[in-house]
């Protein structure tokens, strides 16, 4: 009985520019820090991928072969494709995080990131087949450190 037999390779290559606010409240000596910023990842991608029906077969039932015994994997309509797409993902991050500030120029922050994005499947899977957009968020910690040269 044959099997589908599928293999790739994904490579993507991906560009994007953010816009962002930030702002840095204080509350009596504490000082905190938000953010929001909006993303659009431009993803150029390209999908090469080979589909074939695969058989296994045993080399000693084989009369031509060097009847060794293994057990070898056979393709059949063997079909490559390699297809080239954009994709848009949009993305919108959310920062906060606590301002620790060392005299006047320099100011170390801890934050922590909240990501929510649309994705565009393909770019994980690496097939035509099964596209889907999922909504994905993710949750990331970061530091920020800044120093004023002015």
């Amino acid at each position: 009985m044959p099997a589908d037999a599928r293999s790739g390779q994904v490579y993507t290559l991906s560009q994007g520019i953010t816009f962002g606010w930030s702002k840095e409240p204080s509350i009596k000596n504490i000082s905190f820090y938000t953010g929001i910023s909006f993303t659009v990842f431009i993803n150029q991608i390209t999908i090469q991928e080979t589909n074939s029906k695969a058989y296994l077969y045993n080399e000693s039932i084989l009369p031509y072969d060097n009847n060794d015994g293994e057990v070898r994997v056979f393709h059949t309509e063997v079909k490559t494709s390699n297809t080239k797409f954009t994709s848009l993902i949009p993305a919108v991050n959310l920062e906060a995080g606590a301002v620790f500030r060392f005299g006047d120029d320099f100011k170390l922050i801890p934050k922590v990131n909240i990501g929510i994005y649309y994705a565009d499947n393909r770019i994980y899977t690496g097939t035509l087949f099964g596209r889907g957009n999922t909504l994905n968020a993710d949750i990331r910690p970061s530091m920020l450190l800044s120093y004023n040269l002015l």
